[in-house]
């Protein structure tokens, strides 16, 4: 996930940054998809990984609110744009 955003930030543009946080937001759903999956087949407990599925949780709450800001800031200064 922060490779993602990491990579995403390094090409300086809004837009790739945006493209790479929708990944890194979708890796958190995937790594609380196999931890679910690790209670399920009985490789752990909830106990165990109640922390990390929470944490997936909070993590892709903050990258998706980046998402927004990140839209609605590219919004705003389309509309400040003087007309050519």
């Amino acid at each position: 996930m922060s490779n993602n955003i990491a990579e995403g930030f390094e090409y300086s543009n809004n837009n790739d940054f945006w493209r790479f946080l929708r990944f890194a937001k979708g890796s958190c759903g995937e790594v609380r998809s196999c931890l679910l999956f690790s209670i399920k087949v009985k490789y752990t407990t909830e106990q165990e990984v109640r922390g990390m599925i929470e944490f997936s949780r909070v993590l892709g709450g903050q990258i998706g609110n980046m998402m927004k800001y990140l839209r609605v800031n590219k919004i705003q200064q389309s509309k400040n744009k003087p007309n050519s």
